[in-house]
């Protein structure tokens, strides 16, 4: 069973690969960063591993090699980012080393801090390498994709209970982080969706993200084809988490976007912000009806 993750997360270390020796950034930043919302736990016999270290460690190699063969640097507010980061993880790392907690579950925080800040600094010069207009075509396309995944999961799980549960088992969870899951499969039925996630919490905060990065764009009234239809389905997604974050947090987010927008006087059309608005509260009453 564990072979199709195993297989999954190969295909994408291998278009990842492929797209950054042919120098194609662009594509490489869009299965980064889908890799990072949807991509499966990669498990060792009963042991499971976030499969975002892999990604973190194919474009963090890429990113050591470019910058040795072009001797090239980090820009001052990478340089911030990582004196920051680094300065948050010594004081972590004392504060263990201090109270004699050498918990091996610590180490594994630990490590994932780590990854963090390497994958966002990877991405980080990874998105240097790709031209503005690129740029917002690469944020548009990855935030499709994995939206349309999130969507499809949640169809699966809250009107296909077996199926979803399966699946979510498979995929997404292992011991450890797997104590959500099986208090749903107790219960025969998903109180709440965990997309492609581990928890609804976590679900809740990709909503949070993916709803961030389309309000402004289309409240900016950025050219997307598919914006309104990527916006109902992480409502959609958001709402059958029964995420508070996202319930509370769409229409504050709704309210900076276009305050932001306002301020620096960027162009904002008031009946696209109306649109948008209502869409909101359609997706709401649909989840409700449902």
């Amino acid at each position: 069973m564990y072979l199709v993750n195993d297989i999954i997360i190969f295909l994408f270390v291998l278009i990842l690969i492929y797209n950054l020796f042919k120098r194609k950034y662009g594509n490489a930043i869009i299965v980064s960063v889908v890799a990072y919302f949807i991509m499966p736990v990669l498990k060792v016999g009963q042991a499971g591993i976030n499969s975002a270290y892999v990604i973190t460690g194919v474009i963090g190699i890429w990113m050591i090699c470019n910058m040795i063969r072009k001797k090239e640097g980090f820009n001052k507010l990478e340089i911030i980012y990582i004196t920051g980061s680094c300065l948050s993880i010594a004081v972590i790392a004392l504060s263990w080393i201090l109270q004699k907690n050498y918990a091996a579950s610590h180490m594994i925080h630990f490590m994932g801090a780590v990854q963090y800040v390497v994958g966002v600094l990877s991405l980080s010069v990874l998105y240097k390498k790709a031209s503005d207009t690129d740029i917002k075509n690469i944020i548009k396309r990855s935030i499709e994709i994995a939206a349309v995944w999130n969507f499809i999961i949640v169809i699966v799980q809250m009107f296909t209970v077996k199926a979803g549960i399966i699946i979510t088992q498979m995929l997404y969870t292992y011991p450890g982080k797997d104590s959500a899951i099986n208090v749903t499969a107790e219960n025969g039925r998903f109180l709440r969706a965990f997309g492609a996630f581990y928890s609804p919490t976590m679900t809740g905060g990709f909503c949070l993200i993916v709803l961030a990065v389309i309000f402004v764009f289309v409240l900016a009234d950025v050219k997307w084809k598919n914006g309104l239809a990527v916006l109902f389905m992480t409502l959609f997604v958001g709402l059958f988490a029964f995420s508070k974050a996202v319930i509370i947090g769409v229409f504050l987010l709704w309210g900076a976007a276009l305050f932001m927008l306002l301020l620096l006087k960027r162009h904002v059309k008031i009946k696209r912000a109306g649109v948008v608005l209502a869409e909101i509260l359609l997706v709401f009453l649909i989840v409700g009806i449902i």
